[in-house]
C-alpha cells in the first residue's frame, strides 16, 4: 500500500480485476455474511483499504488496522477449519505479484490462503509474523518473493489501468529498501520468482531463481 496514492475511486479487484465496492469487498472476503470465498482467496492489504464511499482511502492508522483485520480472517479461516496454508507475496510495487496470484490461487484448492502486500524488508514481514503469533495461528507460513528489472516496473506502474500510478521517488525507495526473504525469519519455505514478462512483447513469464526448503523439525 502506498501513502502517495491517497484515494482513488473505481477500485477494481487484483485478483479477478471486477469493480470492488465496499459492500463488495466485505462480501468477497467475509464468508459468515453468506457469499463464498471460492474464487477470492487473497487477501489484499489494498482491498481492506477501500470506504464505505468506495473510494481507496489510505492513512498509516487505516493500513495498520488492515493488516490486523487480514491476520484475524486468517485466524478465523484456521479456526474453522478452512485455511490449512498461508502464503505470502513479497517484492516491490509493479513487480507481478498480483499477476502471479492470479494464476495461482485460481488453481489452489487446498486450502491456502495467499496474502498479498509489499512485505518488503524483514521488519514488515517480522510484524506479519508477529501479528500471526499474538492471534494463536500456528500454521506454517511460507514466503513468495517476486522480483523484477527495476526500468521494467516502472513501465508497468506507468501503463497501469487501475489508475494508481506510484511516483519515482516511492518506487527508487522500496527498491532500495526491497531484501528477499529468508527461513531465518520464521518462514516454513522461501521461493523467489523473477518475473521476465515483457509488456511490449507480450513474452516471458515467471521463473524460480532461488529458494529455501521446509524448515525441518
Amino acid at each position: 500500500s502506498s501513502p502517495s496514492a491517497t484515494k482513488r475511486s473505481s477500485v477494481v479487484c487484483r485478483f479477478c480485476w471486477q469493480p470492488l465496492t465496499y459492500l463488495a469487498m466485505v462480501a468477497s472476503l467475509c464468508p459468515e455474511i453468506g457469499t463464498s470465498t471460492d474464487n477470492h482467496r487473497v487477501l489484499q492489504t489494498d482491498s481492506f483499504l477501500v470506504n464505505e464511499a468506495g473510494d481507496y482511502d489510505f492513512t498509516p492508522d487505516r493500513a495498520a488496522q488492515a493488516k490486523l483485520r487480514i491476520c484475524q480472517f486468517i485466524k478465523d479461516a484456521s479456526d474453522r477449519g478452512e485455511c490449512r496454508r498461508i502464503v505470502a507475496i513479497c517484492g516491490c510495487p509493479a513487480v507481478g505479484k498480483s499477476a502471479w496470484l492470479r494464476g495461482q490461487a485460481t488453481s489452489s484448492s487446498d486450502g491456502t490462503l495467499f496474502i498479498e502486500d509489499l512485505l518488503y524488508n524483514p521488519d514488515k514481514r517480522a510484524e506479519f509474523l508477529e501479528n500471526l503469533r499474538s492471534l494463536g495461528v500456528t500454521l506454517p507460513v511460507e514466503a513468495v518473493a517476486i522480483e523484477r528489472d527495476y526500468e521494467v516496473a516502472m513501465v508497468s506502474m506507468q501503463k497501469r489501468a487501475d489508475g494508481v500510478q506510484m511516483p519515482v521517488a516511492a518506487m527508487e525507495r522500496y527498491q532500495r529498501l526491497y531484501s528477499r526473504p529468508s527461513i531465518r525469519e520464521g518462514f516454513a519455505k522461501v521461493s523467489a520468482l523473477s518475473n521476465n514478462y515483457n509488456d511490449a512483447t507480450g513474452k516471458g513469464g515467471y521463473s524460480i531463481i532461488a529458494s529455501e526448503p521446509l524448515i525441518e523439525n
